[in-house]
């Protein structure tokens, strides 16, 4: 974080690594502190939604195909259209 051009630390309840947890099943969310992957109220372990891409400048991570991309974005706005509906 900068404020006017000066890198400034953030301050909060929350510091340190953090990584976002999906259940497969019914989609439900959860930050995890720790980075171990917690299980869903529905019994589902969760899988991570943070994948590193780049470290050091090179690439790490996989490029999906556009495709693939396409599928998965319509495939997340059916489900939280689903969850609007109920």
């Amino acid at each position: 974080v900068q404020v006017d051009g000066r890198p400034i630390a953030k301050r909060g309840k929350l510091s340190g690594s953090k990584n976002v947890f999906e259940c497969p099943r019914c989609h439900k969310r959860t930050l995890s502190l720790n980075g171990t992957a917690p299980t869903c109220d529905c019994g589902e372990e969760m899988v991570p939604l943070l994948q590193p891409l780049i470290r050091g400048g090179k690439l790490v991570g996989r490029l999906p195909p556009v495709a693939e991309i396409r599928d998965f974005v319509l495939d997340q706005i059916q489900q939280r259209k689903l969850a609007l509906d109920e």
